[in-house]
């Protein structure tokens, strides 16, 4: 599990990476465990994130937050691997 400060050089890092252009959110990619989330479905969160844009990202301890506008934050864990991938558009997925 990733330690607090090896979590924010990721969000340092995402923020350098994505810069100050709002991110379109087009797929969602997350481990196989199949309850990681309450009383929402894996393609209902897709579709409320499809084509929101990003707009800042932040951290409260070891989560990052994600605020997408319209009172909408997706928060992330990043769990034991401490890895989260970012996926542009052009490449294609391993």
């Amino acid at each position: 599990m990733p330690e607090l400060p090896e979590v924010e050089t990721i969000r340092r890092g995402l923020v350098q990476k994505l810069g100050n252009q709002p991110l379109v959110v087009a797929v969602m990619f997350c481990s196989a465990h199949q309850n990681i989330y309450q009383n929402i479905s894996r393609l209902q969160l897709k579709e409320i994130l499809l084509g929101k844009k990003l707009h800042h990202i932040s951290r409260v301890s070891k989560t990052l937050l994600f605020e997408l506008g319209a009172k909408l934050t997706l928060t992330v864990h990043l769990g034991m691997t401490g890895k989260l991938l970012l996926h542009e558009e052009s490449s294609a997925l391993p």
